[in-house]
């Protein structure tokens, strides 16, 4: 167990948000979220509570506060310091790390996710159109393709949605490392490796591949994708812009593929194909 101080500053405006962001981004914590706009709830790590200074600050600029001593479960191989805060994808998907409490509402699964630096949460629209095209799909006892894994979200979920296989493959060892500790924080494992889907030895023969990386990738990886799909499967992209379609609809049907669907959200796009025979 790890001892955290959780300090709690409410009521807080806009205008001092804005000012004490800056502060507040370069203390040591080990997580931030807030509560309706509102409230700031601020995580550190027992020994990095610099509390003189950190309560004259708030003292300084006439802001209620209270703090106390809570325990968390964290594995100290992954130390991660950011402005995280839960994402929660319509009914679907709420994604959480451990210092986020779990919400009274509907949602069919939730995921903890321990960042990285270098990936986060499912902040990203392009995450959360990928989950809202999966959330169509039936992943019962199929083997699925993850290219470009990141934290693991994709291929955790896909798991809990009783995905028979999840082939995880990202390019940053750290991810995969971090990918592997996530699916194992939700009770789900992932078969993760460092790989782009171009150097795969072997066939995956996957019902499904997610890909959420960008449309240059996806355009230069067409083959590889077609090439580790069985006939029939399905391909999930996004990292893609609303703008690229055209491009993308002329480059993936001239080499087997055909779209199903796509959605946008905010200029971004995912799509979902099909592998279709060339014979």
């Amino acid at each position: 167990m790890s001892t955290f101080i959780e300090l709690k500053i409410k009521p807080i405006s806009y205008a001092k948000q804005k000012k004490l962001l800056p502060i507040v981004s370069q203390w040591d914590h080990a997580g931030h979220f807030e509560q309706d706009g509102k409230k700031w709830i601020i995580y550190f790590e027992k020994h990095a509570f610099e509390d003189q200074e950190i309560t004259d600050l708030l003292e300084e600029e006439h802001l209620n506060y209270e703090w106390e001593a809570k325990s968390f479960q964290l594995d100290p191989d992954f130390a991660w310091n950011g402005m995280y805060q839960p994402v929660l994808v319509e009914d679907y998907c709420y994604i959480r790390t451990p210092i986020h409490p779990t919400i009274m509402e509907d949602y069919e699964h939730e995921i903890t996710i321990i960042p990285t630096l270098s990936f986060g949460m499912g902040h990203h629209i392009t995450t959360q159109l990928m989950l809202k095209v999966m959330e169509a799909m039936d992943f019962e006892n199929q083997t699925v393709l993850d290219v470009g894994t990141g934290t693991g979200i994709l291929g955790i979920v896909a798991k809990k949605e009783n995905a028979r296989q999840v082939i995880a493959i990202d390019i940053d060892p750290l991810a995969v490392k971090n990918a592997t500790f996530n699916a194992e924080r939700n009770k789900v494992s992932l078969e993760a490796k460092v790989a782009t889907i171009t150097k795969l030895k072997e066939n995956t023969k996957a019902d499904y591949i997610f890909s959420n990386i960008s449309t240059p990738v996806h355009l230069s990886s067409i083959k590889d994708y077609y090439s580790h799909l069985k006939p029939g499967g399905i391909l999930i992209l996004s990292g893609t812009l609303y703008t690229d379609l055209p491009k993308l609809k002329l480059s993936f049907e001239s080499k087997g593929f055909e779209i199903l669907k796509f959605i946008e959200d905010a200029g971004w796009m995912a799509l979902s194909l099909m592998k279709k025979s060339l014979n």
